[in-house]
């Protein structure tokens, strides 16, 4: 094994033989340092953008639960905190990774989409080809977008819509496709909501760049982020969170060798900064996880954190992911939530069964989640 892992990384990168310990680490270590380093078991942070900086990009296509996944990792959080961070154009939700809709901080945004870009290009290229979304049509289009944002504006998507139909550009099927490439091009990200319905404006007017950075500096510097905070994982859960192809990623942790250590898990290399903070046992305390929570969403292979056989219950299919009770540092129930005026009604469900001991840390962590919400609790066991 240690002969394949050195011809297979020596094609990227001098392999440095202490960046690899054949040591097996044991599950509940792993399962600890992933706990600790992604802020659930000792959160450190007291405002909501730290925490999305540390992380580097949080999943928020669920944007209640997306909000929830930041508040996990603070101390004494609160939803009303959160969206004024958003308000107050600290955190940014947009598509920098994956195709997929995160939070990520005004200082970030910019360095981490000029990264990404290329390789989101090549991967959605059938689709504009098959939508007949060519440069120079874009092009016409982001020049509508510009033109009715600038200034400071803020459209809701049918807006946009009726924009670019006042220039003749046909969007039934291309809207999403034409603004998702509008973000990537770094020209808009959403804005602030307006009732239940979620604005775009302009992404320099919004948060104009603040940090650039060569794309070797990105490239590691992306690196760090996704170890530091969800180390120890493997090289193809990195690849999966970030949409790198293995090439870059190869490069990123060549790039980083001299911060992280390596371990072996079933033959595989995992990666980690090493802290010399003491990490605290797994807790037992309940932890109550957005459907697209950073825990399980930030790696390919979650076989660590629950049991294969409730892949089905926990991902449905079409994308979605059901919200997950953490007992222990492993999935052990589903939860779900009905708001109603002055409380939230919660759902727990077992994948298996729940103990009395489970129930009340459950309990506890309902009147957590209540609190963030600033409601009254109300908790029912399916």
């Amino acid at each position: 094994m240690f002969r394949y892992i050195v011809r297979m990384y020596s094609q990227y990168f001098e392999v440095k033989r202490h960046l690899i310990k054949l040591i097996p680490m044991n599950p509940t270590t792993l399962i600890r340092r992933r706990l600790f380093n992604q802020e659930i078991s000792r959160p450190q942070f007291n405002q909501p953008e730290d925490v999305v900086a540390w992380l580097g990009a949080v999943q928020a296509q669920d944007y209640p639960g997306g909000k929830w996944t930041i508040a996990t990792r603070l101390k004494n959080a609160r939803e009303s905190a959160i969206e004024q961070a958003i308000i107050d154009r600290k955190i940014i939700r947009t598509w920098p990774l994956r195709g997929t809709l995160h939070f990520v901080t005004a200082k970030d945004i910019h360095w981490i989409l000029q990264l990404i870009k290329p390789h989101i290009m090549r991967q959605h290229a059938s689709f504009y080809k098959r939508s007949e979304l060519d440069e120079k049509t874009l092009t016409k289009c982001f020049k509508v977008i510009v033109n009715a944002l600038s200034g400071g504006k803020q459209l809701m998507r049918s807006e946009l819509a009726d924009a670019l139909h006042k220039k003749k550009i046909q969007t039934d099927s291309r809207l999403s496709l034409i603004l998702y490439r509008a973000a990537v091009d770094q020209l808009i990200c959403f804005g602030q909501k307006r009732g239940n319905q979620f604005t775009f404006t302009l992404l320099d007017e919004w948060a104009p760049t603040s940090k650039t950075m060569a794309p070797e500096e990105s490239l590691r510097e992306l690196t760090l982020r996704y170890f530091q905070s969800r180390g120890p994982a493997s090289l193809k859960d990195f690849m999966w969170w970030t949409g790198l192809p293995k090439s870059e990623a190869l490069k990123g942790i060549a790039s980083t060798d001299e911060r992280l250590t390596s371990e072996v898990i079933a033959g595989d290399p995992y990666w980690y900064i090493p802290t010399d903070t003491k990490i605290p046992t797994i807790p037992s305390r309940a932890v109550l996880l957005s459907s697209f929570d950073e825990y399980l969403l930030g790696y390919k292979d979650r076989s660590a954190m629950m049991d294969t056989i409730h892949n089905k219950r926990i991902n449905p299919g079409n994308a979605m992911f059901s919200s997950t009770i953490l007992l222990d540092g492993r999935v052990t129930g589903l939860w779900k939530r009905t708001l109603k005026k002055d409380h939230v009604h919660i759902d727990a469900t077992p994948l298996a069964s729940f103990s009395k001991s489970d129930k009340a840390a459950i309990s506890t962590a309902v009147d957590l989640y209540a609190r963030y919400l600033e409601l009254k609790p109300e908790l029912n066991f399916k």
